[in-house]
């Protein structure tokens, strides 16, 4: 799979191309470094629908780094976090994240956030 250097790069990439829908970095074994890039993406990214990070190393950390800028992002439709450690920490945030997503993300139609 694809390390934290390599998914920064495609990330930095992909905010120059806004026809992109749909990316998939699963089971790419990435940190909370990777998960950085991520967030960095989906601030700037306006035409994103569908992202899967499922089968990373993300924690809390990274979890919510990606979470949050998730919740500002009002374009996907499809979102797969699913076996990264995101809910180990009690009080991390973690569940305000998801709230403030189902919140304001009205036209959400796939969640995944299974262990």
């Amino acid at each position: 799979g694809l390390n934290d250097r390599a998914i920064s790069h495609i990330c930095d990439q992909a905010r120059e191309n806004q026809s992109l829908v749909k990316l998939n970095l699963a089971g790419n074994k990435l940190t909370d470094l990777g998960a950085a890039s991520v967030a960095g993406l989906l601030e700037v990214h306006d035409e994103l629908r569908e992202l899967s990070v499922h089968w990373n190393k993300f924690t809390e950390v990274g979890g919510l780094k990606i979470l949050r800028a998730f919740a500002n992002n009002e374009t996907l439709k499809l979102f797969d976090i699913s076996y990264n450690k995101i809910g180990g920490i009690k009080n991390s945030g973690i569940a305000q994240e998801f709230a403030k997503i189902f919140e304001n993300h009205q036209s959400l139609v796939h969640l995944d956030i299974s262990f």
